[in-house]
């Protein structure tokens, strides 16, 4: 469920409403379950996507971006950046 989110994203308190518990507990069960947070777990597997879809298609980066939740560009920049090493338009350059 969490994996198949574009956009923007539910609080913490939204998805705990959906599975009936309290945001600490989602949160702490899920650190112990997957050593991280939530939001950081769902970067994650965005950034996973982007990756395969910057390979895959000629899409637009601003697109993208938009169609992953963000906000802006740049903050998708940053964020590839950060968990790959290089920014999502040298993929398109190899």
């Amino acid at each position: 469920m969490l994996i198949n989110m574009h956009g923007k994203l539910p609080t913490l308190n939204e998805l705990a409403a959906q599975f009936g518990c309290s945001a600490r507990l989602l949160n702490d069960d899920f650190v112990a379950e997957f050593g991280g947070s939530i939001y950081a777990f769902i970067t994650s597997q965005r950034l996973d996507e982007a990756h395969e879809a910057i390979l895959q298609s000629n899409v637009p980066l601003k697109t993208l971006a938009f169609k992953l939740g963000y906000a802006h560009v740049n903050h998708f920049i940053t964020a590839f950046r950060k968990k790959y090493g290089y920014p999502p338009g040298s993929l398109r350059k190899q």
